[in-house]
């Protein structure tokens, strides 16, 4: 008698262990396909539109050379990077308009 209820015992978490597993598998499938379903769903978002020019730039090279041209000290910096033949920076630290503006 000893001996079969080793065996049902055996049996009984042997079929306890396997229906856990199944279980386990089955939720695993279940939330895959979950996955895959808003996957799909989703729909995809539109990429933003690229500008083809970049912003125009708050400054011109228009000819000024002289800090008493120039209006702000940002201006002056600005035309110092993006102009030829200024003459705002006397000591040539890049720092333009320095008595006027930038001081």
């Amino acid at each position: 008698m000893r001996g079969r209820f080793t065996w049902l015992l055996i049996f009984g978490a042997g079929a306890y262990g396997l229906y856990a597993y199944q279980s386990k598998a089955n939720l695993v499938a279940s939330y895959r396909q979950e996955s895959a379903a808003e996957a799909v769903e989703t729909p995809a978002k539109p990429k933003p539109e690229v500008a083809s020019r970049p912003a125009p730039a708050p400054y011109q090279c228009d000819g000024r050379q002289y800090c008493s041209q120039m209006h702000s000290c940002a201006e002056a910096r600005w035309v110092l990077r993006n102009c030829r033949n200024t003459k705002m920076d006397g000591d040539d630290d890049q720092i333009p308009c320095e008595d006027q503006w930038c001081g």
